[in-house]
């Protein structure tokens, strides 16, 4: 039997226990591991054997937001940089919550907050499930970058539960103008989830046009009123500050970022901006696959996750798009794996493409380890190679599960989907 057989019979295996169990289970089992070391060692030492570069303060990353958006120094209309914390990289909204947000002594119970919601989405949203592919999600959820978000305490983590409750009401027919609201809201927080507007691409073409329509102008609007404050915000985030971040950073720019500090590269990168470079690269695979998917019309099953399927998608190219961003975005992943196991069952014309992208995705999620035996050029290499392929990937399933009218209008081959 060979590797593909394999897998298909590995996640469609039917099991009498519910396989969410399992993934608790497997979480239990971790955190009672990391309390049980603080009796004999620090627990961030502990934590960083499990590849996870914990900070020496628990919730760093959610402490440092919350002094920077309680700074009495600091206002939505501040034009300097936030004297509480000088690499506060958000947009002037969180600003706003500063009289509804917890103190900085208080900050560990928001924190706990928020990852119960976290799991508490993710086990909704995954329903009931097979031991394998509880298997396959706790090995995920387990991973150093998604355990970062949850030693960080990361407000990527609200993210999450936004675009979650999002696609809980689209999966219980609940609002279709509510869930546009909350990816909005998201997207307003950390912009790239404006991405996420795809999403709302169904077989109603004249509500897709009208809330597409809504959400396009109130996103773009946002971003135009923002732009000098976006601008200062990506300047702030200078070129030493990502060079530091071998293994756990994911983008279009992170690996010539790294190249650049190698004088021969820094050399041709003077000359050719290697930032021009990457999105040129971009642009290509962009149209390699539009094209393709054009002339072979490729035809799809889409089970009723491919809302979230969408969501999970756009996050993590607008993601990719960007240029850097720490790998604790991988949560989004999450909400991709669901309708990728139903390709692996029901579409066999991309079985195999969608069995690279599993293993793709549990790779890169483990993938630091290849750091301790790897020169950091070769391991940045394949660990970006393979976050090259998910996005790909991801655009190539996005271009082949718009609806008909869309493909359509984009001359797509007469393709009919399954299920939409």
């Amino acid at each position: 039997m060979n590797l593909q057989k394999r897998l298909e019979s590995f996640f469609s295996k039917d099991s009498k226990l519910n396989g969410r169990v399992v993934i608790g289970l497997i979480l239990a089992v971790y955190f009672i591991s990391i309390f049980c070391s603080s009796f004999f060692m620090d627990y961030a030492k502990y934590w960083q054997m499990l590849g996870v570069p914990a900070a020496s303060q628990l919730f760093s990353d959610l402490k440092a937001v919350t002094i920077a958006i309680k700074c009495s120094g600091a206002t939505i209309n501040s034009t300097t940089p936030n004297p509480c914390n000088s690499w506060f990289a958000y947009p002037k909204i969180w600003y706003l919550f500063s009289s509804i947000w917890v103190s900085p002594d208080h900050v560990a119970y928001m924190a706990v907050a928020l990852i119960s919601l976290f799991y508490f989405t993710t086990f909704i949203l995954l329903g009931r499930i097979n031991v394998n592919a509880g298997i396959y999600y706790a090995l995920l959820l387990c991973s150093p970058p998604m355990m970062l978000a949850i030693e960080r305490g990361q407000p990527d983590l609200i993210i999450f539960i936004l675009c979650g409750a999002a696609i809980w009401c689209m999966r219980k027919r609940i609002s279709v103008y509510g869930a546009g609201t909350l990816l909005m809201f998201a997207g307003f927080l950390k912009l790239y989830p404006l991405a996420t507007v795809i999403s709302f691409l169904n077989g109603n073409k004249k509500t897709s046009l009208r809330l597409l329509s809504i959400l396009t102008i109130i996103g773009t609007a946002y971003i135009l009123f923002n732009r000098t404050d976006i601008q200062s915000l990506s300047n702030s985030l200078t070129k030493n500050y990502w060079s530091v971040s071998v293994g756990f950073m994911h983008g279009c720019l992170v690996f010539f970022t790294l190249l650049n500090t190698y004088s021969f590269f820094h050399r041709l990168f003077h000359y050719i901006p290697y930032p021009v470079i990457s999105y040129s690269f971009v642009t290509v695979i962009m149209i390699v696959v539009f094209i393709s998917s054009r002339k072979k019309g490729i035809i799809t099953f889409n089970s009723d996750h491919i809302f979230s399927f969408r969501v999970g998608a756009s996050l993590y190219v607008g993601s990719f798009l960007i240029g850097n961003n720490y790998d604790y975005k991988f949560i989004v992943f999450i909400f991709t794996i669901p309708q990728l196991l139903a390709w692996l069952k029901n579409a066999p014309q991309v079985k195999i493409i969608t069995i690279c992208a599993l293993l793709a995705i549990l790779i890169t999620c483990w993938s630091f380890f290849l750091s301790y035996v790897l020169y950091w050029v070769i391991y940045t290499f394949m660990e970006e190679s393979l976050n090259w392929f998910i996005f790909g990937y991801f655009v190539f399933m996005l271009f082949n599960t718009i609806p008909e009218w869309t493909k359509s209008l984009l001359g797509f081959r007469d393709v009919k989907l399954s299920k939409e």
